[in-house]
């Protein structure tokens, strides 16, 4: 069982379901607001509208109607995590989950998707998911002097020493590999070097971000087998993760620097 951390690099956390457009959701929110309420007390209706990037002329290709809108039932808890549904989607967005399911932590995020997933499918009968994802977004921690020798200390990086971190402005490695046949790991990591007014001392200062992005998905399973699936998405995420952080970094998710 992994570590606990007083202070982790997680920054959100996102799971989400695809299934084929269900015409009758919108008839059954009610049935599935009822069975979340006690997580999710807020809701509101959204309406999303499509739209094109870039000039379109409608006369010239002979299209008279409409934009289509979509509609998303968004549920908040006061917890600090979201729920959303379409008629082809369900996701849940956290910024307050910082374990999986390690039984010494609390919050667990595990705990939450079952509870909220099993709710949705004792409304919803739903025979195949078509995908299922875990995304962990994590703002990592930087050396003091941040050059490559040093940001290797830190993390087993993707980088190349070709370019330096000190004149780039922003660097970014993304890989998508097969991990099964069906099974699909997103890897991203990205560090911008910007130059920012701070809006407390009117001054500008060089602002140092360092994202990794982990990104975890599989395709066309059983809805009853999707607890499982989720398991092993999490295993192959925290297992890149703990591949690519050193243990300065884990110093200071045990301790922070002014402690």
């Amino acid at each position: 069982m992994s570590e606990i951390y007083p202070y982790p690099t997680v920054k959100q956390v996102i799971f989400q379901i695809k299934f084929p457009n269900l015409l009758y959701i919108e008839k059954s929110i009610g049935d599935i607001q009822i069975k979340i309420m006690n997580d999710y007390p807020e809701s509101a209706e959204i309406i999303q509208k499509t739209f094109m990037l870039g000039y379109y002329d409608k006369k010239v290709n002979n299209m008279e109607e409409e934009e289509p809108l979509t509609k998303i039932w968004k549920f908040t808890s006061p917890n600090g995590y979201e729920l959303t549904i379409s008629n082809n989607s369900l996701s849940i967005v956290s910024n307050l989950h910082k374990t999986y399911k390690n039984p010494e932590g609390e919050h667990k995020f595990r705990d939450i998707i079952k509870s909220t997933v099993d709710s949705f499918l004792k409304v919803i009968n739903l025979p195949k998911i078509t995908r299922i994802g875990l995304r962990y977004i994590d703002e990592c921690p930087l050396p003091k002097v941040m050059d490559f020798e040093n940001y290797q200390k830190y993390y087993n990086t993707a980088f190349t020493k070709r370019f330096s971190f000190e004149n780039s402005r922003n660097m970014q490695y993304l890989v998508v590999k097969n991990i099964e046949d069906n099974i699909l790991l997103r890897y991203l990591e990205n560090y911008e070097n910007n130059i920012e007014k701070n809006p407390t001392t009117n001054k500008e200062e060089v602002i140092q971000k360092l994202v990794m992005d982990f990104d975890a998905s599989s395709f066309n399973i059983s809805s009853n087998e999707y607890i499982e699936t989720l398991d092993k998405l999490y295993d192959i995420v925290h297992n890149e993760w703990e591949n690519t952080i050193k243990e300065p970094v884990k110093e200071i998710m045990r301790k922070r620097d002014n402690e």
